[in-house]
Parts: C-alpha cells; structure tokens; sequence
C-alpha cells in the first residue's frame, strides 16, 4: 500500500527558488493577480454558494446517532471583520455556529446578533449559537473549544484566526501552532462527521516563503517588520495541511481511501484575497485613512462580505472531486476557485520538517495521541 506522501513525493517539484524568484512570484501570481481580479471582475470571480442545507439531510441527534439536526461549524478570529460575515453566512447556510474568539463582549454580541437575526435563517427554526473563548496563542483554550460541542460532531472548522505585523514568535504561535493544535484537539470530533471539512485560511503571501521554515522564529521577539514571517507561518499552515492529509489519507492502488470507509474528511486551504478587514487596516496605519478617502478599498480590495464568499465558496466546493484534488496536489484554493499554491507548499519533505522541529513539540503538549499517530504515520516511512 503506497503512502500518500509517497504518491506526492514521486510529483512534487522540490527546487528551492531564489529569493528574487519567490517575491517577482508573489508580486505576479499573487498581488497583482489579486487586485486585477478584484478591480474587474469583483463579485463575478467568487463561485456561489449552494442551496441552504436542509434541516433532514446533514445534522446529528444525540438521542440516535441518527444525522438529523444542524450540524456545527466553528469560527476562529470569529469576531474580525471576516469572522463576522463568516458566521453570518454559515447559520444562513442553516450550520450551529460556535463563535471562537479572545473577546468575550464582541463575541457574546455576535452570538446575541445570530439569535436575534431571523432573517439568518431563512424561515427556519433557528439554529443554536454560542461563544467560546479562544486564543490561537493560549493553547490550552483548544479544549475548551471542544468542550463547547458537548460531544456533537464537527462539520467544518474555520482556522480564521491570525495576525500580521507584530513579533516574530507571535505570529508563528497564533497563524501556524494555534490552528494546528486546535485542528488535532478537535480532531475526535471531526471523525463523529462522516465528511468533515477543515479549512485553514491561507495568503498568497506564502509564494514569498522559502521551503524551511526557522525553528528559532518561535522564541525570537523582534518585530516582523517586512511579513517575511508571516508569509512563513502561512506556508507553514500549508506544510501542516499536507501533513494532515498525509496522515488521513492513503493510496490503495488506483484509489484513495481512509482509516473508514465511511469518513471522508477534507482538508484544504483557502484564500480569500486581499480583503480591506480590521487586520489590514492596521496594518497600514495612518495611510489607512488616505485609502478610504480615496475610496481605493473598494476598488482595489475586496469587502469582508465578499473576502466570506470567497471562503465559503471553497468550503463547499463539490467534494465528489476530492480525491482527483489530492492526486494532482490542488487543494489550494483563490477566490473560491482552484489556485496558485507554491510549490514549496506542496515539497514533503519541508512538510516533515516543519511538523518535526516546529509543530509537533508544541501539539504533543496538548494532543499527544493525535501528535502520535501523525508522527507515525508521517516520519516513519
């Protein structure tokens, strides 16, 4: 039986581009890319979203095990600008939300908004939302997300949360050990769901990233004055991604299968483009004011609405095309649609290093069974 990392290790393109490469790579594939795609086509390049889920066909009963009521999706960042929209959209959708968030005031008003919102719910019994506290940087707080499912499963988990522009251990904690942790905490729950759907949110500022990632960039407190480390947490998040469906997924002759028969998780990541969000507009400080008095964020970036759509879009995508995703390494997704990963992204040997010297320490102190059976499964070849 041949290994999923083995099937991409005979594909994957593993060079290693010069630093000029990968930024000229950045500024084409991804900032220009983007900012054409949101001046001119704007809403028209984001995929619809499905028909709202039907209250007798994806939930979960406690009493019978039966999938007979509204399944849960959990949001972090949930109170930014695109955690908002997201939650928003999903109890649309007819989703239980769990709203994950550091704030608890933001977070139990947005929870008070979903409830008191009927036009949410398209003239459906309302569906069940609530908060809990959570910090991508405060490991501990994982288990309290998984705490508040009560032991429902876990349809689509939503890794929003992150930051820019702050110390350089700070971002590599909160953009690629949070979400990790949380994802492999979360993760007995995710198999209550016979087609969970994790969703790591990505950038295309990981075309600026070298392959290896610094373990040092844990413990250094500098400031990450030109995003270079945020570009490498978030090709780091997609090393962890690659590493995850390593791990659930293998080849078994011309076919994919997983550890049952009846799961068939996804994992992909998601980027929604450059979106004008509380996140971005610190990020460009005092000049924020001259890009809105201009009104350049409405020509040049996308809105939380839309940034949302885009998100969705590839969380919902058409899963009976998974596994032809996997085999051609295409589970980055742009707008929605199929795009433009590194191929840094897709190098398993990178992918390993990363979960050996930077991921794994951090998730065996929260997770160790999941951390185990990932190491497994991922270094012992």
């Amino acid at each position: 039986m041949m290994s999923l990392r083995r099937l991409l290790l005979l594909t994957a393109s593993t060079a290693t581009h010069s630093f000029a490469f990968r930024n000229i790579r950045w500024l084409w594939k991804g900032a220009v890319s983007e900012i054409f795609t949101n001046a001119v086509l704007g809403r028209r390049a984001i995929p619809p979203l499905p028909s709202p889920y039907s209250n007798d066909s994806n939930g979960y009963n406690d009493d019978d095990d039966t999938l007979t009521s509204p399944p849960v999706a959990i949001v972090t960042g949930a109170t930014g600008g695109l955690g908002v929209v997201l939650c928003e959209k999903l109890q649309k959708q007819g989703y239980s939300v769990i709203v994950a968030a550091r704030d608890p005031i933001r977070g139990k008003a947005l929870v008070d908004q979903l409830h008191d919102d009927s036009s949410l719910n398209n003239g459906r019994r309302k569906h069940d939302a609530r908060f809990v506290r959570y910090d991508a940087n405060e490991p501990s707080t994982a288990k309290d997300v998984a705490l508040a499912l009560d032991g429902r499963p876990c349809a689509i988990l939503i890794n929003n949360a992150g930051v820019m522009k702050t110390n350089i251990s700070d971002t590599m904690k909160v953009n690629l050990i949070g979400p990790s942790i949380l994802t492999l905490t979360l993760l007995p729950s995710l198999r209550k769901h016979p087609n969970p759907v994790v969703v790591n949110v990505g950038s295309s500022a990981h075309l600026r990233a070298e392959a290896d990632i610094d373990p040092k960039t844990l413990e250094d407190d500098t400031y990450d004055n030109d995003l270079a480390v945020y570009a490498s947490s978030k090709l780091g998040l997609m090393h962890f991604s690659q590493v995850l469906r390593e791990t659930l997924w293998t080849q078994q002759g011309d076919s994919l299968s997983t550890t049952s028969p009846s799961w068939r998780p996804i994992v992909i990541d998601a980027h929604p483009g450059i979106v004008w969000t509380p996140l971005l507009r610190n990020y460009y400080g005092s000049a924020a004011k001259v890009v809105e008095k201009l009104k350049l964020s409405h020509f040049i970036f996308k809105s939380p609405e839309v940034g949302a759509g885009a998100l969705l879009s590839a969380t919902f995508f058409d899963q009976t095309k998974y596994e032809k995703m996997l085999r051609k390494q295409k589970t980055y997704f742009s707008n929605g649609k199929s795009g433009y990963g590194s191929s840094e992204s897709r190098d398993m040997d990178a992918c390993r290093k990363t979960w050996e010297q930077i991921i794994q320490p951090a998730v065996m102190k929260v997770a160790p069974d999941e951390c185990r059976m990932i190491s497994n499964s991922v270094l012992n070849v």
